[in-house]
């Protein structure tokens, strides 16, 4: 969300998603701070990084290093990339990292964006409405149970029909006038 950090994965020495850890309010902890700077944070000096809220357990595990990267595609922030190491982070290993977190910002979106559709459809689906998509053709790409049951047409038999199907001709010149301006709309 907007305010929590939800841990999705975690490797390494610590592997539980569950933990302490798992949920991180934007701007608490060092990984909080990335997400709410949308900047990274590196240190090779984990012991006197002020961002380190747990030296203690840093210093009994032999943590060396942090590097921390907010996971940002266009203006919308998806995540944190984090990792802890046991050894000085080289400015290659942190430049390969800073790599892998564009490319798992946008498998991030993605995935976001998959789940958005899902939903969208099962609701599509699930409603008691008749909902009938369009592409910028005209021609029929969505057409749910409802929809079914009230025109009496399945999806088989109408997904790629002319929208016009359902126009009265009396109406054709309203019907024409109105796709002009839909299609306007979704071209820009």
């Amino acid at each position: 969300s907007e305010t929590v950090l939800v841990l999705q994965a975690s490797a390494g020495q610590y592997t539980h998603i569950d933990g302490a850890h798992a949920r991180i309010e934007v701007g608490q902890y060092k990984v909080g701070l990335i997400a709410l700077e949308r900047k990274p944070h590196l240190t090779n000096d984990v012991q006197s990084d002020p961002r380190v809220s747990d030296r203690e357990w840093a210093a009994r595990e032999g943590m060396v290093a942090f590097a921390g990267y907010p996971l940002v595609v266009g203006d919308r922030l998806v995540g944190v990339l984090g990792t802890f190491a046991k050894h000085r982070l080289k400015d290659s290993i942190l430049a390969a990292l800073a790599s892998v977190s564009d490319v798992i910002s946008l498998g991030v979106t993605r995935k976001l964006a998959e789940q958005t559709r899902a939903s969208s459809l099962a609701l599509i689906q699930s409603s008691g409405d008749a909902i009938i998509g369009r592409d910028t053709t005209g021609l029929i790409n969505q057409w749910n149970p409802a929809a079914e049951k009230i025109f009496g047409f399945s999806a088989p038999e109408i997904l790629g029909e002319s929208i016009e199907f359902f126009v009265p001709e009396k109406n054709m010149t309203e019907f024409h006038e109105l796709h002009a301006r839909l299609n306007k709309l979704t071209s820009s």
